[in-house]
């Protein structure tokens, strides 16, 4: 009854909400001259809220509350009200709904979120508000938090694709509505785009509450091998081997209580993934105890073929007394066609065909096309192809392999990138990509995925044979072969041997053929094919190319020779590819004296004599080729020769030169793009960035994911672009290098950019761009071969730099009273500690020195030492030394013995030391911190030290001592042959005796003649003692100052000559200073560093009178790498 009356009520109440539209102006002056009229102010905002006049309706329901706050159906209709007016302000633009939600979200308001959407969803009203991707995702993941999975679903679809926290929202909806498939299709997405391990956990967990335990074991195994430790990988790994074993002993248990094929085939496999000698034992026990069963048989041979035992597998199904089983029928001509044997493979299926009309023969047939497409029989292929498909419409291989024969590759390379995507740990997917990618002409990305299967599984030995025929077609001769010699030598079979020796003699190494056919016949003595193969190949060999060729030319009469030469020029190029450049120099020198115009052979004879260290020869050739041929390429090298030939001014000068030739400015469209490239990443704008690159739309969601992970971990981005420059154009196509400092909460990075971009109209996209870390070299060029030069330019200046700072350790300036010439700068004896130059071989990873001096002067002192350090490069950069010396000094006081020994490291630019100091029994420690770096250009070096002062001073007294030292010194390179070597050091002696001092090394002028250099210097040092003391020559002040010609002159092919003569005055002393001295040094043909003089000089007597000091100094330094 109550129930009828509140429906006449309500009857009632909307014929009278009705009647309201006549008379609004009768409700409104009632509301007016009633003020508390709370009937007739809800009547008139029901009547607003009907004519969308939310806001005049709002306005009444609020002073309704004000009235009667306890009111339900005012309450009721302000949140409506209130809605309303927000999605009509929101629609007319004066209000930020996304805003709002925004505010919601975070005041975590989430079920006003959920009533908001569900209400924007009832008064179809979404498309009209415009609610941004943002608050979308903000509306699903607090639905999906409130368990409304399917609510959160329908919202994501609204979300624009390949957004990150879609995916993970998605991700996490499909799992809790039991739709594991969906969720980890989503999650290896993702995990595969960005790497991150929380992706990875949950696909485990999926796969184990699923059950799916090999799987789980498989991701495990594959994460492993890339070095991927997530958290929460041990628990899982070790619930996993638990389920495992259960799973394990139940099958085990299961066969033990019934041995049947049926229990059998189960726990096969299972043992199979563990353990595949297991797997196959137990299946021969079966075999044994069921001889009569085919089913057990041909599943052990097939086991015996998944293991690469084919000819073992081949007997397991012989053994079938069957010859009716279309199945082993079947799979044994697939063994014969996996081992290459197609004629042996197309007898079993001809027979097949012949007696089978059911589904098998069906197989047979399409492994017969498939035969016919792996030897490369493509007609016959195509056609049967195409007689399977009219039976079999829906057959993915049939219509694939079809694609591949008519050239439409790109579909099927799309579909196969799509699937890899979703399984990248399926090596059958990955292998027939890497066909598809072989067949459409795209090698590198072929090779690509060869080397990472290798690097996953280096036991699946057919993989080193696809890469290796790769390798070989793209001309990297040494890989090709590296993968072919394991490929052969790993199965060691007739047909393995015989592919190698065939491929060898193909790309011209028929002395390498022989020999692997030698090898091939002591295995297999009577094979033939081994035979004539070897006649072949010893018939092509270069000593029988010579002989026809003197016989062709004494038939001739000296003529009609050019067949011989072109197989001159073939075998050149062949050792040129092969890396084997001496052999293809000397073949090339043979080949030009007949051909002398062909530029391009004289070329590449040039570039073989450079790359086999025959640098002055090659830097004849290409002076000569610069008339010939101008050619950016051919200057350079000409330069880069005369720099290795020891020629460094006149190299520096054509590098100069050159440089000027190079391009350089991009045009406005290209300095714009770049600015929106860099602006993207700036702002953390995903989509913006990414729309700037030209890829597919699998490779766009793949990217996009990628990018929005990478930029909500950065934080910030701030990017500093330098030196930009065109460096080619090909109509549209742009290739753009810079150099680029990027700098984000997560990763900092410097070097050098290359783009390449395609500009169409005003709009541009990257095609392709690479990333080199490199420090900043300044210049005028971007381009690789500027870059190439601005690097040999900044090698020619830093090796003159690394020869002024070695000048300064050999003795160019001193302060000891008695020995001007004993070092300053802090390299003593104790322990000198410098790495090998980056400059040498790679291979070179250990290096030897040794250094010895003998001196003695005409006050009575003379002193030995020797010292050596044994360094190790144990890393990039990363050099590690046992250093160790030995002395005697002796003078009118004392006679000492002692030395040193210790450890030393150095990484880059930083290096450190400690040495245990002896004297007589007693040990003082030692030690030193170094850096090495650049500022505005300049060396700089940085240095704090704890020595014994004996190494300095060079008396009996010093030995007693120890002190402390810092210094700072750099080179500033002013221009060619002028530059200012300098040095601030500060001394805390344990006397009590404090130190500093200045040294500068100016060279000024450089004259060239007589096949020498001459170079001009200024130099000198500044010092100033705080304590005088006759243990050691300590003055208030000294001043030295001297003008200097210091000579270089090659000597013989592996030494140089090297002289100094210096004169100079002394202020405080008042006395004329001079110096003398004559070395020996290693070039760099030598294949090791020495250097072997004498120098002399004067300096002022006891208490500064004059007394006629003189002193001499003689060393040997040495220096091998290993």
């Amino acid at each position: 009854m109550r129930k009828v009356v509140w429906g006449l009520l309500w009857i009632a109440s909307t014929l009278s909400l009705s009647s309201l539209e006549v008379n609004e102006n009768d409700l409104k002056e009632s509301v007016k001259l009633n003020p508390e009229d709370i009937k007739n102010r809800l009547a008139l905002s029901r009547y607003y809220m009907e004519h969308n006049e939310s806001i005049k309706s709002l306005s009444l329901i609020k002073k309704v509350l004000q009235i009667d706050p306890k009111n339900e159906t005012a309450k009721k209709l302000y949140e409506k009200a209130r809605v309303d007016v927000l999605i009509e302000e929101a629609i007319e633009g004066k209000r930020d709904i996304n805003e709002y939600i925004q505010q919601l979200y975070e005041k975590e308001q989430y079920k006003k979120i959920i009533s908001l959407y569900l209400h924007f969803k009832n008064t179809d009203t979404i498309s009209k508000i415009g609610l941004s991707v943002k608050s979308l995702i903000n509306i699903a993941r607090v639905a999906m938090w409130d368990g409304k999975y399917k609510l959160s679903l329908e919202v994501l679809n609204r979300v624009e694709k390949d957004n990150l926290d879609a995916y993970e929202i998605k991700a996490e909806d499909c799992k809790e509505l039991g739709d594991s498939a969906c969720a980890i299709k989503i999650l290896k997405k993702l995990y595969f785009t960005t790497g991150e391990c929380r992706y990875a956990t949950k696909i485990m967990k999926i796969y184990l509450e699923d059950g799916r335990l090999y799987d789980t074991k498989r991701f495990l195994k594959y994460l492993k091998k890339r070095g991927k430790i997530c958290k929460g990988s041990g628990a899982i790994t070790k619930k996993l081997q638990k389920k495992l074993k259960q799973n394990l002993k139940k099958l085990e248990e299961i066969y033990r209580k019934e041995p049947s094929y049926r229990n059998l085939e189960p726990l096969a496999f299972a043992l199979y993934e563990e353990n595949p000698p297991k797997a196959l034992d137990i299946v021969r026990k079966y075999t044994l105890s069921h001889p009569e069963d085919r089913e057990g048989r041909l599943l052990g041979a097939k086991l015996l073929a998944w293991m690469g035992k084919y000819d073992e597998s081949i007997k397991m199904i012989d053994s079938i007394d069957d010859l009716h089983f279309s199945d082993a029928r079947l799979f044994k001509a697939k063994v014969f066609a996996w081992k290459g044997e197609y004629k042996r493979a197309l007898d079993i299926i001809d027979k097949i065909q012949g007696s089978d009309k059911t589904k098998k023969r069906y197989e047979a047939l399409k492994l017969k096309a498939n035969i016919y497409l792996w030897s490369g029989n493509k007609d016959m292929a195509r056609e049967l192809f195409e007689k399977l498909e009219k039976v079999m419409k829906d057959d993915q291989e049939i219509k694939e392999s079809l694609l591949l024969l008519r050239g439409k590759t790109d579909e099927l390379i799309r579909k196969y990138e799509k699937r890899l995507q979703e399984d990248p740990q399926n090596s059958e997917i990955r292998s027939r990509l890497a066909e598809l990618y072989s067949a459409a002409g795209e090698k590198k990305k072929a090779l690509s995925i060869y080397e990472k299967m290798i690097e996953e599984n280096p036991h699946n030995i057919d993989t080193y044979k696809s890469a290796g025929d790769l390798y070989l077609e793209t001309k990297n001769l040494y890989k090709g072969f590296g993968d072919w010699e394991y490929y052969g030598n790993f199965l060691s079979s007739r047909k393995s041997l015989y592919e190698l020796a065939q491929r060898y003699i193909w790309y011209g190494y028929e002395d390498a053929a022989v020999s692997v056919l030698d090898d091939l016949l002591r295995l297999y003595p009577d094979d033939r094919k081994a035979m004539v193969l070897k006649a072949k190949a010893l018939k092509s060999r270069p000593r029988y190319l010579n002989l026809v060729r003197h016989k062709n030319k004494e038939d001739e009469g000296g003529g009609g020779g050019k067949k011989a030469d072109r197989r001159l020029l073939e075998m050149a190029d062949r050792a040129y590819k092969g890396g084997l450049f001496k052999t293809a120099a000397d073949y090339y020198w043979s080949y030009i004296q007949e051909e002398p115009e062909d530029y391009s052979a004289r070329e590449r004879y040039a570039m073989a004599l450079e790359k086999s260290g025959r640098y002055k020869e090659a830097a004849g050739e290409f002076y000569l080729m610069q008339w010939m041929v101008d050619d950016e390429n051919i200057i350079y090298h000409y330069a880069y020769n005369l720099q290795k030939s020891n020629e460094p001014q006149r190299a520096q000068k054509v590098y100069r030169k050159l440089l000027k030739r190079l391009p350089k400015d991009p045009p406005v469209l290209l300095k714009s793009f770049l600015k929106r490239w860099k602006n993207a990443q700036e702002k953390l704008d995903a989509r913006a960035y990414v729309s700037l690159y030209d890829v597919n739309d699998s490779q766009m969601s793949d990217m996009l994911l990628k990018v929005e992970n990478l930029f909500r971990k950065s934080d910030f981005i701030s990017i500093g672009i330098y030196d930009s420059t065109l460096l080619k154009q090909e109509n549209d196509r742009y290739r753009l290098g810079f150099y680029e400092t990027y700098a984000s909460k997560i990763e900092k990075r410097n070097g050098y950019v290359e783009l390449v971009v395609e500009c169409t109209d005003d709009s541009c996209l990257i095609e392709s761009e690479s990333f080199k870390e490199s420090k900043y070299i300044p210049s005028r060029n971007s381009d690789p071969l500027g870059k190439e030069i601005a690097q040999r330019l900044e090698e020619l200046q830093a090796e003159k730099t690394q020869n002024l700072f070695l000048k300064k350790r050999e003795g160019n300036n001193r302060v000891h009273r008695r020995n001007r010439h004993r070092k300053l700068n802090g390299d003593s004896v104790s322990g000198k500690l410098e790495a090998p130059s980056e400059k040498e071989d790679d291979r070179r990873r250990i290096s030897i020195d040794l250094d010895t001096n003998y001196f003695r002067d005409n006050a009575g002192i003379s002193m030995y030492d020797s010292s050596f350090s044994l360094s190790n490069e144990v890393g990039d950069d990363m050099w590690l030394s046992l250093l160790g010396g030995a002395y005697r000094v002796d003078d009118d006081h004392a006679k000492y013995r002692g030395g040193f020994y210790g450890l030393g490291a150095k990484y880059k630019g930083l290096s450190a030391k400690v040495v245990e100091n002896y004297l007589e029994g007693k040990g003082k420690l030692g030690w030193s911190l170094g850096y090495e770096t650049t500022l505005f250009g300049d060396s700089i070096t940085l240095s704090l030290e704890r020595s014994n002062l004996l190494y300095y001073k060079r008396t009996s007294c010093s030995a007693k001592h120890m002190q402390t030292r810092a210094r700072i010194s750099g080179y500033h390179y002013i221009a060619e042959h002028k530059g200012l070597w300098w040095s601030l050091a500060f001394e805390d002696i344990d006397d009590g005796n404090r130190v500093l001092t200045l040294q500068y090394d100016y060279e000024f002028y450089n004259i060239q003649k007589w096949n020498s250099d001459f170079v001009f210097v200024v130099y000198g040092w500044y010092q100033l003692n705080s304590l005088s003391t006759d243990c050691y020559y300590s003055p208030k002040k000294v001043d030295n100052t001297l003008f200097a010609i210091r000579l270089g002159k090659p000597f013989t092919k592996n030494w140089n000559l090297e002289g100094e003569v210096s004169l100079g005055y002394s202020l405080e002393d008042q006395s004329v200073l001079y110096n003398g001295g004559l070395w020996l040094k290693s070039s760099k043909n030598a294949g090791f560093e020495s250097k072997i003089g004498c120098e002399m000089d004067n300096g002022t007597g006891a208490g500064g009178s004059g007394s006629g000091y003189r002193s001499l100094n003689c060393s040997i330094t040495f220096r091998k790498y290993l």
